[in-house]
């Protein structure tokens, strides 16, 4: 079988490499504009970045002319099926990544699929050590629960293990859930151990993807995360700040973080607060970090992270919830005269419970919030056993943008205060604040 795989550039331990789907020629422009952003990202210098091509058969545009190529019999029965490929990318893995420690896979479409098959094979034969230096994948509308191109599938041995009804898909799903996802917050045993093994992924649909819908680009148990584009578009990010890409950088970032020893703090820069001046802020000794404990209250302690244009109601919220007993840290309350307004907000993100966060059409566009959603996610990788964000909307704003850090946000519950104005409605949507902060 033809393979074709070589580096783009090496790296220090790390490496990237990208797996494409049906259709790729020349896997290197099938990925142009993913790898024109990861090769120049300056904190990814460091990684070294690899693709691999496998025999498709199938021409690059097959989605968009998928009834004129088969009514000219253009697809065989030559193109090996998933499971062979999954063996064939085995072999690729541990010859090209023997010296690496860690490594990140991006697959898109089928390649999702091939090496889904190749991680359960890997488990199922008893070496899951062998997955060791596999850190996260990332899944960019993979058909996980097949895709709608059944006109096709008696012409292409590819196309038939990814429809609908195909036992093979079926079958990956139940196994990648069985020994994967079903161990995201299981310890395995010595023997379990040998078998199973969570590796951290991430889950990507097109907003406008035909070939491979949103609903079937999902994996059980774990959250999926739409942008923008078609099949196609969804790996051709323009930019470091499109979405595409920075749901990515996200997690791989979140990835490094958890790879850190406990004792370690975040690295090199930390978020800083805007301010009228940019000011250094210095991270918190770790004494500093610790949760503390307010034995006169049932309720967990907050901060509120609000826009400007939404503190009539960061007020109103602010003065009940101190009516009922919240420690709630306030900027227009809580600071002294003279006191630098950034550093003294990090440093209460860094000491209460939780973070209240206002979203609203503003609070999306603010730099400011976004910050402190970022120190407040810091905090939660730093100690894994703490959930600090505590999301409240009052609109929709949250659920349509393609901020990333946004996108971050609509994983978790968000509190509806969006009828704030209506006080039964304000009291009843506070109730529910109030039974979620109790301890």
């Amino acid at each position: 079988m033809e393979t074709t795989e070589y580096w783009i550039r090496p790296g220090q331990k790390k490496a990237i490499a990208l797996l494409h789907g049906i259709g790729a020629k020349d896997p290197q422009d099938y990925w142009h504009a993913f790898l024109d952003i990861v090769v120049n990202d300056e904190q990814l210098q460091e990684f070294g970045v690899f693709v691999w091509k496998y025999p498709t058969h199938v021409g690059s545009g097959w989605w968009n002319n998928m009834i004129s190529t088969a009514t000219q019999f253009t697809l065989r029965e030559t193109a090996p099926q998933i499971k062979q490929l999954g063996a064939v990318w085995d072999t690729t893995y541990h010859t090209q990544f023997r010296d690496y420690q860690d490594v990140f896979l991006i697959c898109h479409s089928m390649g999702g699929l091939v090496v889904k098959s190749w991680v359960i094979d890997v488990l199922e034969s008893g070496h899951s050590d062998r997955l060791e230096q596999l850190r996260h994948i990332a899944f960019y509308a993979t058909p996980h629960n097949g895709a709608p191109v059944t006109t096709l599938a008696n012409w292409n041995r590819q196309l038939k293990d990814m429809q609908l009804k195909s036992p093979l898909i079926e079958d990956i799903g139940n196994r990648w859930h069985n020994h994967v996802v079903a161990w995201k917050e299981r310890n395995p045993g010595p023997k379990e151990h040998l078998y199973n093994r969570y590796i951290a992924h991430l889950v990507v649909a097109g907003l406008v993807d035909r070939v491979v819908p949103s609903n079937f680009a999902t994996i059980r148990g774990i959250n999926v995360t739409q942008v923008q584009g078609d099949h196609s578009e969804v790996i051709q990010p323009r930019n470091a700040d499109d979405t595409r890409y920075k749901v990515w950088r996200h997690a791989l970032d979140e990835n490094m973080v958890r790879m850190l020893p406990r004792s370690q703090t975040i690295p090199e820069t930390l978020p800083a607060f805007p301010s009228s001046l940019p000011q250094q802020i210095t991270p918190p000794s770790p004494a500093s970090s610790v949760v503390p404990q307010h034995p006169s209250s049932n309720y967990h302690s907050c901060v509120l992270s609000y826009a400007t244009e939404d503190q009539a109601f960061a007020e109103k919220l602010y003065t009940d919830l101190h009516k009922q007993g919240v420690s709630c840290w306030f900027a227009e309350q809580d600071l002294k005269q003279g006191d630098k307004l950034r550093p003294e907000i990090y440093r209460a993100i860094n000491k209460q419970d939780k973070l209240l966060l206002i979203l609203s059409e503003h609070a999306i566009e603010s730099h400011w919030v976004e910050e402190e959603f970022d120190v407040a996610r810091d905090r939660e990788l730093r100690q894994t056993d703490t959930f600090l964000l505590f999301p409240l909307r009052l609109d929709e704003t949250v659920f349509t943008t393609e901020k990333y850090w946004a996108i971050t946000v609509r994983q978790r519950y968000i509190g509806d205060f969006c009828q704030w104005q209506d006080e039964t409605a304000y009291q009843q949507a506070l109730q529910r604040l109030l039974r979620d902060l109790h301890l």
